[in-house]
């Protein structure tokens, strides 16, 4: 497949979160990071769910415009 993408979780001692990374031809060609946001009532687990969807959209709305 020419375009995919890879979503992981980021250490809670980097601020937690995921970082995407966007690929094309098995070679990496963007991607993000996305932390929970600061200063956030949000437990732990809401917020990795939070910044999990972030990241899928974010590649979603990437992929589509191929």
């Amino acid at each position: 497949m020419p375009f995919s993408y890879r979503i992981t979780p980021r250490p809670p001692e980097l601020g937690g979160g995921h970082k995407l990374t966007l690929m094309e031809n098995d070679v990496e060609v963007g991607g993000g990071v996305f932390p929970p946001t600061p200063g956030s009532q949000t437990p732990m687990e809401y917020a990795q769910l939070e910044t999990f969807c972030a990241a899928l959209a974010e590649a979603t709305a990437w992929l589509n415009s191929r």
